[in-house]
């Protein structure tokens, strides 16, 4: 190309006539250019020879670990490039410098001479933190980043990608597991003999320090991701899926997790929920309160002039960021961010989080992620357990912007196409062009041995067992294993065993069932339930059930169906006004919208007690004696409405599972009707209920989770019918119930309750050296009941029943007097303890109950 540029610029210059100068002074000119001309010529070939391609790793000096996201660059040009989540980098330059620039956030500045004559340069370069003593700084005026930060926020509407009506755009995310740091002598452990063997087989996948790795999973998917702002609703269609993991047997959950649902992280938004904390973006409003800044450098990238800023925390036990930022410099929108989050964070098992995103601008001025990546070192626990790491790439195709779709078609926030696993080899190829997105295959090649291994098939269906409480033996499940014994007052030794089908069976028809044995009341229980998906958009599921068992009035089993280990624990020891329980029911359900859930169930209930119960058929009155009543039938026709903004469903093979609304409320409204001489149902009665969940962020000072609720039932029933409000008696904690209340202790036809959480969010226990140490949480509760029973239920309590034993007696609140219990407490106790310490406010006279308790309860968290 050179070449040719040369040839015609002579033939230009050759014909021109200089009637300026003498002949032989022309002819010196032009022997004097040409001569420039080929000693450009020259060294332009000479330097275009000489490019170098600098390579290498970076690593901490003490401790060599590898340092993740440094910058590696010439001074003063465009030419530079960053280290990987490993340390590993690789710059390729035109033409020879003789020096590159490494830097790092912590860590000081190193200037690394590079060898001439050499197209290759492999380094190993070594970074040692900076100097953190007192320092002496002058400066006559401000921080020259403050001035960049005011202007960051000052532009944040017009580059916020929020601004825009809509955006739209492909994604192709990769999420990949690895286990490493493989000792010695964990290789000689019996579960890591036959892996041993494999990896020495199969020697490709290395770590930054040259160990073998085990793949454990490898995610990819491809969607088309859509987002409109007024209303802000978003949705994820998931095209393309291709799933590989040690103990995944469908991956569609998985792809819906790792999908760019859970994947977005706005740093112009004032906080960024990262593993259920909030931590604070250092271009929030709030910036200078935060952070400290330091201006670094600045330079070309892509053309656009940046300014490159260091920031880190004020103080190290806020949930901020450290890193780097490149700002540009004519909008001051946020072009590329390298950040961390270190151990002081408090998360469990994680060592440090590395971000790396970059933005593109859109035609419409406003920027969006054209790339992430993440990277999340789990902590080293010993030589005994190797440690893990985990990588999350995301890139965008196609962006548009400012078309945005009708509301209508936010049906559903993630959406799986049902083709989307069984895409072909020739259709990934084409995803693979982009060489961004092309992936090892050893890596699927490996997971595939791995899993095939029998010790590895073993120790993976013990933990699915001990995880889903169900082992699967081919198209059913067996399970689950909470409920497989335990022992009552009643039933004495109780053995049940039960079964559901799963997708392999069929992926629009669920059954289940169960039988159960009591030795003392020598009865057998029984159920079973039939339910059919007759479609999953909208989501539309019908289905009936009958059941005969033993239930409680004090712990409901119908109401504790989310809480699987509290409901087991009711079933032992003493029962609380036990009875045994007949149902025949049938439901339906239907989404009209994503918002809007309607549920319609209809049953037949038999309450037959085992307790000394008794109760007046109708008010006694000086002229009417009225009749005991010592069983009844209920018929009853149940409306649910579910009300919500922006609840995340994820489908989990025949089930869909609710994380939870993120901003707004979620609503539920009830109303029951009783149908009296409808299937010989005894009693007419109408029972109104909402119930509101909702999660508020205040800021530094944490969060707060309640659950509001208010009800009432018209018509005077018996009391079995009315809400008996649900105590806990046992050592452990749970949310369905109010925690220092004894089983069966108040009844009410009329209430309203509000239970609080709020998680402090290390604002006191990232203060205490030895708590921040050990990763405790600190939270507060706060439980309180409003509730009373009218006069017209009250006179239905018969003091005796037919054999004239006295019945049990039956309390309620003081309308004007509400119960309350207060709590404070430590969470993450080893990882996964909580201990609750419960005071008692009021009805504190009351014999035989506790005043103050202290409860446990055990969950896995990060």
């Amino acid at each position: 190309m050179v070449d040719i540029f040369f040839k015609a610029l002579f033939k230009r210059i050759s014909k021109l006539k200089i009637n300026l100068f003498s002949d032989r002074l022309e002819c010196f000119y032009k022997k004097f250019f040409f001569l420039t001309l080929f000693l450009f010529s020259f060294f332009y070939s000479e330097l275009c020879a000489q490019s170098i391609t600098v390579k290498g790793i970076v690593q901490d000096s003490i401790s060599k670990d590898s340092i993740p996201f440094a910058t590696i660059y010439v001074k003063g040009t465009s030419f530079g490039t960053a280290s990987d989540y490993d340390g590993t980098f690789e710059l390729t330059l035109p033409f020879y410098q003789d020096s590159v620039w490494v830097s790092s956030m912590g860590y000081a500045t190193q200037v690394i001479a590079l060898p001439k004559n050499k197209s290759v340069v492999v380094l190993k370069i070594l970074l040692s933190e900076e100097f953190t003593g007192d320092e002496i700084v002058v400066t006559p005026h401000e921080n020259p980043a403050y001035r960049i930060l005011r202007s960051v926020v000052d532009h944040k509407n017009a580059n916020d990608k929020r601004k825009l009506s809509g955006y739209e755009y492909e994604t192709y995310n990769r999420t990949e597991i690895y286990v490493n740091n493989i000792s010695d002598e964990l290789r000689e452990k019996k579960i890591m003999q036959q892996v041993a063997g494999v990896l020495d087989s199969m020697k490709g996948l290395k770590d930054s320090d040259g160990k073998p790795m085990i793949p454990v999973l490898m995610s990819e998917t491809v969607s088309d991701y859509y987002y409109r702002t007024n209303p802000t609703v978003s949705k994820e269609v998931i095209k393309a899926v291709k799933v590989e993991g040690i103990g995944m047997d469908d991956g569609s959950l998985l792809s819906q997790v790792l999908g760019s649902t859970f994947q977005e992280y706005n740093f112009y938004q004032n906080y960024l929920n990262i593993l259920g904390k909030d931590f604070i973006s250092p271009i929030s409003d709030s910036w200078h309160i935060f952070y400290e800044y330091e201006l670094i450098d600045s330079m070309y990238i892509d053309s656009l002039w940046c300014y490159e800023i260091n920031f880190k925390p004020r103080q190290e036990k806020d949930l901020a960021f450290t890193g780097t930022m490149w700002i540009a410099d004519s909008t001051f929108a946020l072009r590329k961010i390298d950040a961390s989050i270190s151990r002081e964070a408090n998360l469990n098992y994680i060592d440090k989080i590395f971000f790396k995103q970059d933005l593109l601008q859109t035609s419409e001025g406003a920027w969006l992620p054209s790339s992430l990546h993440i990277t999340l070192d789990l902590q080293d626990l010993g030589k005994q357990v190797p440690s893990m790491v985990a990588t999350f790439y995301s890139n965008i195709q196609d962006p548009v912007v400012n078309k945005p779709r009708p509301n209508s078609f936010f049906d559903q926030r993630i959406e799986v196409k049902e083709d989307a696993q069984e895409r072909d080899e020739a259709f990934w190829n084409t995803i693979y062009q982009d060489t961004t997105r092309k992936t090892d295959p050893m890596v699927y090649k490996m997971i595939d041995t791995l899993r095939n291994l029998p010790i590895i098939k073993s120790y993976i269906e013990i933990l699915d067992i001990a995880i889903n409480g169900y082992k699967k033996v081919g198209k059913v499940d067996i399970g689950p294993y909470l409920t497989c014994y335990s022992y009552n007052n009643i039933e004495g030794n109780r053995f049940q065993l039960g079964f559901r089908t799963n997708t392999d069976f069929s992926k629009k028809v669920i059954l289940k069932g169960f039988v159960g044995y009591g030795a003392r009341d020598n009865r057998l229980k029984y159920g079973g339930a039939a339910t059919f998906i007759l479609s999953r958009k909208p989501w539309t599921q019908t289905g009936a059930y009958y059941k005969y068992d033993i239930d409680q009035i004090g712990a409901p089993s119908e109401r504790l169906t989310n809480n699987n280990l509290f409901l087991a624990l009711t079933r032992w020891g003493t029962l609380r006004g036990p009875f045994y329980s007949r149902q025949v029911g049938a439901f339906f359900e239907r989404d009209l919208t994503k918002n809007i859930m309607p549920k319609l169930i209809i049953r037949h209930m038999w309450f037959d007690p085992i307790y000394n119960f008794a109760a007046y058929d109708s008010e006694p009155t000086p002229t009417n004696t009225p009749e005991l009543v010592e069983n009844f039938q209920t018929t009853e026709i149940i409306g649910l409405l579910k009300l919500s903004y922006d609840e995340i469903f994820l489908q989990n093979g025949n089930e869909r599972i609710s994380l939870g609304g993120k901003k707004w409320p979620i609503a539920t409204f009830q109303y029951t009707a009783g149908l009296k001489g409808v299937l010989k149902g005894d009693y007419n009665y109408h029972k109104l209920q909402l119930t509101i969940d909702h999660s508020v962020r205040f800021g530094i000072i944490g969060r707060t989770n309640y659950q509001f609720t208010i009800g009432k039932i018209y018509k005077p029933v018996p009391y079995p019918l009315i809400e008996n409000h649900i105590g806990n008696q046992t050592i452990f904690f749970t949310t369905a119930a109010f925690n220092l209340m004894n089983f069966f202790e108040y009844s009410s036809d009329q209430y309203a309750s509000i239970k609080i959480k709020h998680d402090l969010d290390g604002l006191l226990s990232n203060r205490i050296p030895l708590v921040k140490k050990l990763k405790w949480r600190f939270f507060l509760t706060t439980n309180v009941l409003v509730g009373s029973m009218s006069d017209q239920n009250r006179r239905l309590l018969a003091p005796v029943n037919s054999q004239g034993e006295s019945t049990v007696s039956i309390s309620s609140l003081d309308p004007l007097r509400p119960y309350v219990e207060v709590g404070y407490g430590v969470d993450n106790i080893f990882k996964c303890a909580r201990v609750d310490f419960i005071h008692r406010v009021t009805y504190r006279d009351v014999p035989d109950i506790s005043k103050f308790g202290i409860k446990i309860s055990f969950r896995f968290i990060i």
